[in-house]
């Protein structure tokens, strides 16, 4: 089986031309099949979070790669589409000619999308799905820094905090932050990842609890959920339970919201 497949790649500097590949576009039988990084199974989303770590700006890469989809799915033969996908190149984002991957004869039964699997993990390197957790911690200690939060003598980092949850009995929980002075504001962060629906409804239940702790034992408290939303419709789910224990949910990569936010209670006098 020859497969003729051109690459789609980014380049963060142009002048540099250092380019970092982001997906594969194939010719099977006359038709055009593509995958990029952060597209699930069938193509049809972007979780833009596991682009996060090739391409600066996540809005960006979503318009070409829905752009680049465009031109795929439109009724041109095949030939017309590979010339408008390559001469669509500007600036950070360009389609290049890539060659002709061949298989052995015994594979000639495999399936158009298990080839598609086949080439783009050849050709493209994507970041693992779980690190969605440490990228919301390295962006939460983004946060600390860029507003100098622990300046303030009133913020906390993972505070223990006792909830009374019988007449005999105390459990502890442990929010992210807590901003204590007069009110008393509690931040929690929830990793979501719609492809590790498990682990996340975990993480949900867990703010869930302790926010739900907070409110009952504290007075004129405030919760606030820290997400990196990425791409919305699979998540609204999850935001859907947070919304019910969150005053606020706070993205985390919205760089107004967070200024907005965490401005409030900058340690810099």
């Amino acid at each position: 089986m020859n497969i003729p497949y051109l690459v789609a790649k980014y380049i963060a500097n142009p002048l540099r031309m250092e380019p970092v590949n982001i997906g594969v576009i194939g010719i099977f039988d006359g038709g055009v099949q593509a995958k990029f990084i952060g597209e699930s199974e069938r193509g049809r989303s972007i979780d833009l979070r596991r682009a996060r770590g090739v391409v600066e700006h996540t809005p960006a890469y979503k318009q070409w790669i829905e752009y680049w989809r465009y031109l795929i799915g439109s009724p041109l033969p095949p030939g017309e589409v590979i010339k408008e996908l390559v001469s669509s190149s500007k600036g950070n984002y360009i389609v290049t000619e890539g060659g002709t991957l061949t298989l052995p004869e015994a594979s000639a039964d495999v399936g158009l999308r298990e080839a598609l699997e086949y080439l783009f993990s050849l050709i493209v390197t994507e970041f693992p799905r779980n690190e969605e957790e440490a990228t919301l911690t390295e962006r939460c200690d983004d946060i600390v820094r860029e507003f100098r939060l622990e300046r303030n003598p009133h913020f906390q980092k993972y505070p223990n905090i006792a909830c009374a949850i019988a007449p005999d009995v105390t459990e502890y929980v442990q929010p992210t932050f807590a901003y204590v002075n007069g009110s008393q504001v509690y931040f929690q962060k929830v990793a979501l990842n719609p492809s590790r629906r498990e682990s996340t409804q975990k993480d949900v239940h867990n703010a869930a609890w302790i926010f739900e702790k907070l409110r009952v034992n504290r007075s004129n408290v405030e919760t606030k959920a820290l997400v990196q939303i990425g791409e919305r419709e699979e998540v609204a789910p999850f935001l859907a339970v947070l919304r019910t224990v969150s005053d606020e949910i706070i993205d985390v990569e919205d760089k107004q919201q967070v200024h907005a936010v965490f401005s409030v209670y900058s340690g810099v006098a």
